[in-house]
Protein backbone atom coordinates (compact mmCIF):
# COMPACT_ATOMS: atom_id res chain seq x y z
CA UNK A 1 0.00 0.00 0.00
CA UNK A 2 2.71 2.36 0.47
CA UNK A 3 4.26 2.07 -2.45
CA UNK A 4 1.00 2.04 -4.35
CA UNK A 5 0.65 5.72 -2.62
CA UNK A 6 3.89 6.69 -2.98
CA UNK A 7 3.72 6.08 -7.02
CA UNK A 8 0.25 7.94 -7.02
CA UNK A 9 1.62 10.84 -5.66
CA UNK A 10 4.66 10.75 -7.61
CA UNK A 11 2.40 10.45 -10.41
CA UNK A 12 0.11 12.92 -9.63
CA UNK A 13 3.14 15.74 -9.16
CA UNK A 14 4.69 14.67 -12.06
CA UNK A 15 1.43 15.32 -14.08
CA UNK A 16 1.59 18.96 -12.08
CA UNK A 17 5.20 19.77 -13.23
CA UNK A 18 4.48 18.71 -16.97
CA UNK A 19 1.14 21.34 -17.04
CA UNK A 20 3.18 24.12 -15.48
CA UNK A 21 5.89 23.71 -17.55
CA UNK A 22 3.78 23.74 -20.72
CA UNK A 23 2.07 26.96 -19.57
CA UNK A 24 3.83 30.37 -20.92
CA UNK A 25 1.41 32.79 -18.48
CA UNK A 26 3.39 33.27 -15.04
CA UNK A 27 0.30 34.43 -13.45
CA UNK A 28 -1.55 31.82 -11.71
CA UNK A 29 0.33 28.76 -13.60
CA UNK A 30 1.44 26.76 -10.51
CA UNK A 31 -2.80 26.64 -9.60
CA UNK A 32 -3.78 26.25 -13.14
CA UNK A 33 -1.27 23.36 -13.37
CA UNK A 34 -3.17 21.76 -10.32
CA UNK A 35 -6.62 22.13 -11.59
CA UNK A 36 -5.67 20.63 -14.65
CA UNK A 37 -3.60 17.71 -13.20
CA UNK A 38 -6.46 16.79 -10.59
CA UNK A 39 -9.53 16.96 -14.12
CA UNK A 40 -7.41 14.43 -15.42
CA UNK A 41 -6.26 16.48 -18.48
CA UNK A 42 -5.21 13.90 -20.91
CA UNK A 43 -2.34 12.47 -20.36
CA UNK A 44 -1.91 14.04 -16.75
CA UNK A 45 -4.39 11.83 -14.62
CA UNK A 46 -7.30 10.22 -16.17
CA UNK A 47 -9.89 7.85 -15.52
CA UNK A 48 -8.17 4.64 -13.91
CA UNK A 49 -5.96 6.88 -11.85
CA UNK A 50 -8.76 8.76 -10.41
CA UNK A 51 -10.06 4.74 -9.69
CA UNK A 52 -7.00 3.63 -8.34
CA UNK A 53 -6.44 6.74 -6.47
CA UNK A 54 -10.05 6.85 -4.90
CA UNK A 55 -9.87 2.98 -3.65
CA UNK A 56 -6.40 4.26 -1.76
CA UNK A 57 -7.58 7.07 -0.64
CA UNK A 58 -10.42 5.61 0.95
CA UNK A 59 -8.36 2.72 2.29
CA UNK A 60 -6.09 5.75 3.77
CA UNK A 61 -9.71 6.25 5.75
CA UNK A 62 -8.74 2.80 7.90
CA UNK A 63 -5.29 2.92 7.90
CA UNK A 64 -4.64 6.81 9.39
CA UNK A 65 -1.23 5.92 9.99
CA UNK A 66 -0.49 5.86 6.20
CA UNK A 67 -1.65 9.41 5.49
CA UNK A 68 1.25 11.06 6.05
CA UNK A 69 2.97 11.31 2.44
CA UNK A 70 -0.10 12.28 1.75
CA UNK A 71 0.10 15.13 4.03
CA UNK A 72 3.27 15.88 3.08
CA UNK A 73 2.23 16.16 -0.67
CA UNK A 74 -0.87 18.89 0.08
CA UNK A 75 1.61 20.62 1.77
CA UNK A 76 3.49 21.06 -1.12
CA UNK A 77 0.73 21.64 -3.39
CA UNK A 78 -0.70 24.34 -1.14
CA UNK A 79 2.83 25.74 -0.97
CA UNK A 80 3.08 25.65 -4.25
CA UNK A 81 -0.17 27.21 -5.31
CA UNK A 82 0.75 29.90 -2.99
CA UNK A 83 3.50 31.22 -5.47
CA UNK A 84 3.20 35.24 -5.06
CA UNK A 85 1.49 35.10 -8.62
CA UNK A 86 -2.04 35.31 -7.45
CA UNK A 87 -3.39 36.09 -3.91
CA UNK A 88 -3.25 33.25 -1.93
CA UNK A 89 -6.69 33.04 -0.45
CA UNK A 90 -7.90 33.12 -3.89
CA UNK A 91 -5.83 30.70 -4.95
CA UNK A 92 -6.79 28.40 -2.32
CA UNK A 93 -10.46 28.78 -3.02
CA UNK A 94 -9.68 27.30 -6.35
CA UNK A 95 -8.11 24.75 -4.93
CA UNK A 96 -10.52 23.54 -2.87
CA UNK A 97 -13.37 24.27 -5.14
CA UNK A 98 -11.26 21.40 -7.66
CA UNK A 99 -10.61 19.34 -4.50
CA UNK A 100 -14.00 19.06 -3.39
CA UNK A 101 -15.12 18.02 -7.12
CA UNK A 102 -12.80 15.27 -7.44
CA UNK A 103 -13.38 14.00 -3.65
CA UNK A 104 -17.11 14.27 -4.26
CA UNK A 105 -16.44 12.11 -7.24
CA UNK A 106 -14.20 9.62 -6.24
CA UNK A 107 -16.11 8.68 -2.99
CA UNK A 108 -19.37 8.23 -4.85
CA UNK A 109 -20.89 11.43 -3.21
CA UNK A 110 -21.70 12.93 -6.33
CA UNK A 111 -21.88 12.09 -10.16
CA UNK A 112 -21.25 15.54 -12.21
CA UNK A 113 -22.76 15.89 -15.92
CA UNK A 114 -19.70 16.10 -17.89
CA UNK A 115 -20.17 19.83 -19.54
CA UNK A 116 -20.86 20.57 -15.57
CA UNK A 117 -17.56 19.24 -14.78
CA UNK A 118 -15.88 20.33 -17.90
CA UNK A 119 -17.55 23.75 -17.27
CA UNK A 120 -16.58 24.16 -13.89
CA UNK A 121 -13.05 23.07 -14.66
CA UNK A 122 -12.96 25.77 -17.64
CA UNK A 123 -14.08 28.25 -14.97
CA UNK A 124 -11.64 27.90 -12.66
CA UNK A 125 -8.99 27.73 -15.06
CA UNK A 126 -10.19 31.04 -16.47
CA UNK A 127 -10.47 32.33 -13.01
CA UNK A 128 -6.91 31.77 -12.56
CA UNK A 129 -5.78 34.31 -15.28
CA UNK A 130 -8.02 36.70 -13.75
CA UNK A 131 -11.16 36.42 -16.55
CA UNK A 132 -14.94 35.65 -16.59
CA UNK A 133 -14.95 36.22 -12.59
CA UNK A 134 -18.20 36.48 -10.69
CA UNK A 135 -19.94 39.71 -11.84
CA UNK A 136 -22.74 40.70 -8.67
CA UNK A 137 -24.70 42.52 -11.23
CA UNK A 138 -25.35 39.09 -12.87
CA UNK A 139 -26.11 37.17 -9.89
CA UNK A 140 -22.07 35.74 -10.16
CA UNK A 141 -22.24 35.10 -13.93
CA UNK A 142 -19.49 36.58 -15.51
CA UNK A 143 -19.80 39.95 -16.60
CA UNK A 144 -20.95 40.32 -20.28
Amino acid sequence: TEAMIERLISRFDTAVQEAAASDRAQVGRNIRAYVRATMGDPPLTGELFDRANGAITAALANFPERLEPVRQQSARSQKMIEDGTLDPIFATIVRLAIDGMWLAENFNLMRFDPNLKAAVGERLIAWTRLQQLPDPKNGGSPAN
